[in-house]
């Protein structure tokens, strides 16, 4: 009994001094892969254009995938209408008010967030122009309806279809 008990007391000091001597060493690295994980945000900004909606931020993990939002009236769209409607267009989203950082396409499927912090995206918008078709006093049928989109880009002009008149 007596071997026992100092069997025991040794064995427990034993552990005593072998866990003060054999702490683990926390390097900042492995504090931060064991740290909470944080969500960074995805905010939008309609750059100098008007909300007319709801905007909420999106919460993404970090190497997550991620649909960058589109700009319109469907449900999950955002509702932003460029500065000046009459000559601008939406082109896409960018981490840069000046378009001068990365780029990304309304609809884009970005397999893997590469941002670790809260991001911004900011509309881009385009200058634009607006097709319009005049019949010249024909009158066999109606005038297709106008284009708008962006300047410098091709238009499909619809077939029109005249009819002969016989004299």
């Amino acid at each position: 009994m007596i071997y026992e008990k100092k069997l025991t007391i040794y064995l427990s000091l034993f552990v005593l001094i072998a866990s003060s001597l054999f702490q683990p060493v926390i390097t900042f690295a492995d504090s931060i892969n064991n740290s909470e994980t944080v969500n960074p945000r995805i905010t939008y900004n309609a750059n100098g254009g008007t909300n007319n909606g709801t905007v909420t931020n999106d919460q993404i993990a970090l190497n997550s995938s991620y649909n960058v939002r589109s700009v319109g009236t469907d449900s999950g769209d955002l509702n932003f209408t460029p500065p000046n409607p009459s000559s601008q267009i939406f082109e896409g989203w960018n981490t840069e008010p000046n378009g001068g950082g990365d780029s990304y396409s309304a609809g884009q499927v970005v397999t893997s967030w590469p941002y670790s912090q809260d991001t911004i995206l900011y509309a881009q918008w385009a200058k634009a122009s607006t097709v319009s078709y005049n019949l010249n006093g024909a009158t066999s049928q109606s005038a297709p309806v106008s284009q708008f989109g962006k300047s410098g880009t091709s238009v499909t002009v619809p077939n029109i279809y005249f009819s002969q008149l016989s004299f």
